[in-house]
């Protein structure tokens, strides 16, 4: 009996090494490009993307025009190689995690590095900035730690150690009061204002293994990706990875949706929490109805480093990484589309898509967009009678001064997708 004890006990490490290790095991070419994170700012007029390239060799970080596709700033730091990237609330600064065990801040205004933070002892998976940018949270995954940061003085405020775990994935809650941290045990909910550095607001370990996490933006909701496992037994035998949706109150369960699809390294609401979208270790990216669980949407990324993807502040796009040559990082092509409508940024390295159109997500960015309200009328009335080439020659004609940037791009996005 004692024999048959630790056999399963030696099982069970081996199926958690196996989990654990997935982002690792992958098998990257030497002269490929990898997109591990892409991230808008909340004018929706600029995209960060940052990967890895050489092995490890050397690191990628580009900030692009979303509409030009002009690369605004760049950064190629040997060694290095980042998985994680978040811009600050007022869009000047830029954190990136990576395999350095540090995170870089940039002043994009400025085009330099201000500050790198050293607290890690392994690759900084994740990060995120609290809402008035004074605070940044990150993970460090087998390090387990989760460190908060004061971006002021970019000093440690905190430092919560879960050493019988790794940890992958954290946010600050909407309203900034909470913390969320996942991984290999679970997920973990901390006061973002305690003193106490252990003792979380609530857990759960139903959840075996944490790949990604995100609240939703009523801040009610927390949704999970997860891990999947293949038999060692039995390799055909194999457990595809779920997507939860858990009260962020007190992690109960409020609904699942089954995927056919490899550990998710990558989840996002829409700005509307009506949508979720997914990056999978097998390379789909996918777009479901968070209600009913329903698949939209599926396309096709990169299959190595799949990690953070990113919607459009209005919603009306979603921004993911791809995969490309290393020598044609510098194309002179700026932005392509191809037939379905998919745009690549700066040579292929980001994919934009428009996730599920429809004349009712038209009307919802429209009334979101805070245009005047003689021009919104005129707009929605277009709408109403599906009248979408007046729409977007109206759409066309409105200066900066009258619409957002980032809005504009949107709604032209979104009613050409409808028109083609």
């Amino acid at each position: 009996m004692k024999n048959l004890r630790i056999g399963i006990i030696l099982l069970i490490c081996l199926i958690t090494a196996i989990g654990i290790d997935a982002q690792d095991n992958l098998t990257p070419s030497n002269d490929i490009l990898y997109v591990t994170a892409v991230s808008w700012n909340s004018d929706g007029n600029k995209i960060v993307a940052v990967g890895i390239q050489q092995e490890g060799q050397q690191g990628y970080l580009r900030v692009i025009d979303s509409q030009t596709g002009q690369i605004l700033y760049q950064l190629d730091p040997r060694p290095g190689g980042f998985t994680s990237v978040a811009w600050s609330p007022n869009n000047r600064f830029i954190a990136a995690g990576g395999y350095d065990e540090a995170i870089w801040i940039i002043d994009v205004e400025a085009g330099s590095v201000v500050k790198v933070l050293y607290g890690h002892q392994s690759t900084v998976s994740d990060l995120d900035w609290n809402m008035d940018g004074t605070q940044l949270v990150s993970t460090g995954n087998w390090d387990g730690l989760t460190i908060l940061w004061d971006m002021t003085t970019y000093q440690k405020v905190r430092v919560i150690e879960a050493t019988s775990w790794f940890t992958l994935a954290t946010a600050f809650s909407p309203n900034d009061q909470h913390i969320a941290v996942g991984g290999e045990n679970g997920i973990r909910v901390y006061s973002s204002m305690s003193n106490n550095s252990e003792k979380p607001f609530w857990s759960t370990s139903e959840i075996f293994y944490v790949g990604a996490l995100a609240w939703n933006h009523k801040g009610n909701q927390i949704a999970i990706g997860s891990e999947s496992f293949q038999s060692i037994v039995n390799p055909k035998n194999k457990s595809y990875a779920q997507i939860y949706l858990l009260d962020s109150s007190n992690g109960k369960q409020l609904s699942s949706i089954a995927t056919q699809d490899d550990t998710i390294f990558g989840i996002a609401w829409s700005p509307d929490d009506t949508l979720i979208s997914t990056y999978s270790k097998n390379g789909y990216v996918k777009v479901w109805e968070a209600n009913s669980g329903l698949l939209l949407q599926s396309f096709l990324g990169t299959t190595a480093y799949p990690e953070k993807l990113s919607f459009s502040p209005y919603g009306g796009r979603l921004a993911y990484g791809g995969s490309l040559p290393i020598n044609s990082g510098s194309s002179t092509t700026l932005v392509q589309t191809n037939i379905e409508g998919t745009q690549s940024l700066a040579g292929g390295a980001v994919q934009v898509i428009v996730p599920d159109p429809s004349l009712a997500r038209l009307q919802a960015i429209t009334q979101n967009c805070g245009i005047q309200l003689s021009v919104q009328q005129s707009l929605t009335s277009q709408i109403n009678t599906n009248k979408l080439q007046d729409f977007v020659t109206e759409v066309s004609a409105l200066t900066d001064d009258q619409i957002p940037l980032g809005c504009k791009a949107d709604l032209l996005a979104v009613a050409d997708a409808l028109l083609k």
